[in-house]
């Protein structure tokens, strides 16, 4: 038996099942199923549907800024396991699982299969209103970034690498203003920024300090963010497991169900405990 689903940060839980025969629509429209509010996405964006001779596919309807999955912009598209699907400045990963994905769903808060709603603005995250931080250790600030975007927030994204401070990103209604990064300035600061390997950070969501400010390529500075972080990863040889407390090898977590854990800027981050940089709740 295999099971298809999307994983994305934009939902809670973070794994959204596909089913043969239904259409999963994005876009700014609350009749979507995915609704993804930001003057990027078009009311109608882009759909998800079962095709009996393709499997899922995804296909583009006619909206104005494209439809992209990896690195390549798309009409129509057959999807494939590990394909990352993007729609303005939010992206999705599109995962085939040999099994039942049940036991996986348990994990979540309602284990609700059918449920297919992206995160709406009025629910962001919980100490949102007055920022957050929290440890890092994989792609944690992009998830960040989208996060910022789907709320069109006001603040400023600081970033601390493994010894000292690496810089920070300004964001005006969710898109990216102005970023520094050492004597780096604008979209080359904040995709550097965007691969720094580990540290800390924090979200002030006090309005940037940027005279004038002028929006850099947000959509454009995720995707090539998230491009060669995948390559990165890829190049690298995999990571043995370390040894548990009982001698056996340690399971780590997966991407199916970790988290970054949310504290208020004033506390201590929480430690990581898994590949994804964050605590699982």
């Amino acid at each position: 038996m295999s099971s298809y689903c999307l994983v994305s940060t934009l939902f809670t839980p973070r794994v959204r099942v596909l089913r043969k025969g239904r259409q999963y629509v994005f876009g700014r429209d609350q009749a979507c199923e995915f609704v993804l509010p930001s003057e990027t996405v078009s009311r109608r964006h882009a759909e998800i549907a079962w095709g009996d001779k393709t499997g899922f596919l995804i296909r583009d309807l006619g909206s104005k800024n494209g439809t992209r999955v990896n690195d390549q912009r798309v009409d129509w598209r057959p999807l494939k396991d590990g394909d990352r699907i993007w729609i303005g400045p939010f992206s999705v990963l599109y995962r085939e699982y040999g099994g039942n994905l049940d036991d996986i769903l348990k994990e979540s808060e309602t284990g609700d299969a059918e449920k297919t709603v992206a995160i709406p603005k009025t629910g962001f995250l919980k100490g949102m209103g007055t920022g957050f931080a929290g440890k890092f250790a994989g792609t944690e600030l992009i998830e960040i970034c989208q996060l910022v975007a789907i709320n069109e927030k006001d603040g400023v994204l600081t970033i601390h690498g493994p010894t000292a401070l690496a810089g920070r990103i300004a964001f005006v209604r969710g898109g990216i203003v102005d970023a520094d990064c050492g004597e780096v300035r604008g979209a080359d600061a904040a995709l550097k920024l965007l691969l720094t390997p580990s540290g800390t950070f924090d979200f002030s969501t006090t309005r940037p300090d940027v005279p004038k400010p002028q929006p850099l390529p947000t959509q454009h500075i995720l995707m090539e963010a998230a491009r060669l972080r995948d390559e990165s990863a890829q190049a690298l040889p995999p990571t043995p497991p370390s040894p548990g407390a009982d001698g056996t090898a340690a399971t780590q977590g997966d991407d199916w169900g970790d988290e970054w854990e949310v504290v208020p800027p004033d506390q201590t981050p929480p430690t990581p405990r898994g590949p994804g940089g964050g605590r699982r709740k």
